[in-house]
């Protein structure tokens, strides 16, 4: 549902990102619990179940993949636009102080949104790397 909404347009919020990045986070804890438990099944379920856990461990990848993508053009536009609109409001205001200390704080409000977000986005990749690497030694 969240995936839906940010598809179409209708949310495409910091918050929207952040809970799909949550959920995706959640499967591949979850593949991973999966993944510890394959040894104790049959040769012919272990090998069923292996498959499908690797098509769902690529389907995440994939999502993560488009979300990242997605959430650097986005960030992108955002950038652009509060870009724009500081130097048409330093153009109007003429010198107004209150306007600038307003345009600081909107500013520092934005680069704390955007690093809260890359530190979600970094941490996700860690999650991620950590992962492929407990793959890689199974």
């Amino acid at each position: 549902r969240d995936l839906e909404q940010l598809e179409t347009g209708r949310d495409v919020s910091l918050e929207i990102q952040s809970q799909i990045s949550q959920h995706l986070n959640a499967l591949a804890r979850e593949l991973h619990e999966l993944e510890l438990l394959l040894p104790g099944e049959g040769a012919s379920r272990r090998s069923v179940w292996r498959r499908k856990i690797v098509e769902l461990q690529e389907e995440s990848a994939s999502q993560r993949a488009a979300l990242a993508r997605f959430t650097t053009v986005a960030r992108q536009q955002q950038r652009e636009a509060e870009e724009r609109s500081a130097l048409l409001e330093r153009r109007r205001q003429n010198g107004d102080q209150h306007a600038i200390s307003m345009d600081s704080l909107l500013k520092e409000n934005s680069n704390i949104r955007q690093a809260d977000s890359q530190l979600d986005a970094l941490t996700s990749n860690a999650y991620a790397v950590l992962s492929s690497l407990g793959q890689q030694r199974s």
